[in-house]
C-alpha cells in the first residue's frame, strides 16, 4: 500500500507546519514523489484492519489531466482542488498542476460524485477538507497519501460503498463524522498518530473489527458508536475513553480495557445489548454517568479501590441479581451493597 518517497518529500513533509483548510502549508516543487509505473508497493510486517490489496497503486502516468480539476494557488504555491469536473471512474488526482505540489483536497471537491469508484490521492496531499468526498455514493476505494495529517469533518461521510480505507501513520485528526454513515466499511486501523478526534468519527458506519494500535492515548467522543462492533481490546497506551464512544453497539460481546486507563466518559458502553460483563482496570480514577449502563449486564469487577471520581448513577443496571466483585482490601467499596448494588469479594 506504501508507496515510494524521495528523501526530498520526507524532509518537506515532517518539517511542514499543519494548518487549517482555509491556511496554506508550505510547499517544495521538487518535493513531489517519484514513482514508475513499475513501482511495487511496499509490503507491511503485517497488514493492517482495512488493506485491500485491490486499491490502486499511484501512478502519475495515469494521472487525470489538470482540465478534470478546478482548483485554486495558495499564497505559498500550493494547490487545492476546488472541485472535480471530470467523469471518470477511477480518478488519479495529479501530483502537481502547472508546476507546483497539490496539498489539499477542498471542501466539497467531489460532493456527490455517483460516478467515481476509485480515488487516488498523491503523497503530496498533507489535508482532506470538509465534506470533500461526501455522499459519493458508487466509491469503493480511496488510497489516501502516505503523508496525510488531517482529515475533516465529514471528509467521507455517506459514502456508503465504501469498502476500503487504510489510514497512514502520518495521520494527526481524525474530522468530525468523517467516515460516519459509511455501511460498507467493516474494519479499520486507528494509527497511533492520531491525536485529536472529531465527534463520531466512525459512528453508524458498517465497522465489525477495529485495530487500536499500541501508542494511541484515546478513543473519541462517539467514535464508534451505533456500529456493529464484536470485540474490543484495548492497548496498553490508552488513556481516557470519551462520551458515548462504544454507545449501542448491539453486537459487543468482549470488552478488554487496559492496565493505565484512567478515565470511562459518559455512556460509554451504553446499551450494549450482548456485553453481560466486564473488568474496570485499578488505574480506573473516574467513571462518568452511565458509563457502564447495560440491559444486559451480569457482573463488573474492579480490579483496584473504588473510583475516586464515581457517580451513582454509572450503572443503570435493573437486574436483581447484577453483582459488583471487588478484592478484598480495597478501598471504598462497602458490603453486602455498594451505590445499591449487590457486592462479592473475588
Amino acid at each position: 500500500m506504501k508507496k515510494a518517497l524521495t528523501l526530498l518529500l520526507l524532509a518537506a513533509m515532517l518539517t511542514a507546519p499543519l494548518a487549517g483548510c482555509g491556511e496554506s502549508a508550505g510547499t517544495d516543487d521538487e518535493t513531489a514523489k517519484t514513482t514508475t509505473a513499475s513501482t511495487e508497493k511496499d509490503t507491511p510486517a503485517s497488514t493492517p484492519a482495512g488493506t485491500d490489496d485491490n486499491i490502486p497503486e499511484y501512478n502519475p502516468d495515469e494521472a487525470n489531466p489538470a482540465s478534470d480539476f478546478e482548483y485554486e494557488v495558495g499564497e505559498d504555491g500550493g494547490i487545492t482542488i476546488t472541485k472535480y469536473i471530470g467523469t471518470d471512474t477511477d480518478v488519479v488526482i495529479p501530483e502537481k498542476i502547472e508546476g507546483k505540489s497539490v496539498t489539499r483536497i477542498g471542501e466539497n471537491a467531489f460532493l456527490n460524485n455517483n460516478t467515481m469508484v476509485s480515488i487516488v490521492i498523491p503523497n503530496t496531499v498533507i489535508m482532506i477538507c470538509q465534506s470533500a468526498f461526501q455522499s459519493c455514493g458508487v466509491l469503493k476505494t480511496a488510497d489516501l497519501s502516505d503523508n496525510l495529517t488531517q482529515i475533516e469533518y465529514g471528509a467521507f461521510v455517506n459514502c456508503q460503498s465504501l469498502e476500503s480505507i487504510v489510514l497512514p501513520d502520518s495521520l494527526c485528526k481524525l474530522g468530525e463524522e468523517a467516515f460516519s454513515n459509511c455501511s460498507a466499511l467493516k474494519a479499520i486501523n486507528i494509527p497511533n498518530s492520531v491525536k485529536e478526534w472529531g465527534r463520531g468519527t466512525f459512528m453508524n458506519s458498517g465497522i465489525i473489527t477495529v485495530d487500536l494500535e499500541d501508542g494511541l492515548e484515546t478513543i473519541g467522543d462517539h467514535a464508534f458508536a451505533y456500529t456493529d462492533l464484536q470485540k474490543i481490546v484495548l492497548p496498553d497506551s490508552i488513556q481516557a475513553i470519551d462520551y458515548m464512544a462504544f454507545a449501542a453497539c448491539a453486537q459487543l460481546e468482549s470488552v478488554s480495557l487496559n492496565e493505565g486507563l484512567t478515565y470511562i466518559g459518559n455512556s460509554v458502553f451504553g446499551g450494549c445489548k450482548k456485553l453481560e460483563e466486564i473488568m474496570i482496570p485499578s488505574t480506573v480514577i473516574k467513571m462518568n454517568e452511565w458509563a457502564l449502563a447495560s440491559s444486559s449486564l451480569e457482573k463488573v469487577f474492579f480490579k483496584g479501590n473504588a473510583p475516586d471520581k464515581f457517580i451513582n448513577d454509572i450503572l443503570r443496571v435493573e437486574d436483581p441479581t447484577f453483582t459488583v466483585y471487588y478484592h478484598e482490601g480495597a478501598t471504598g467499596f462497602t458490603s453486602p451493597e455498594w451505590n445499591g448494588y449487590k457486592t462479592e469479594i473475588w
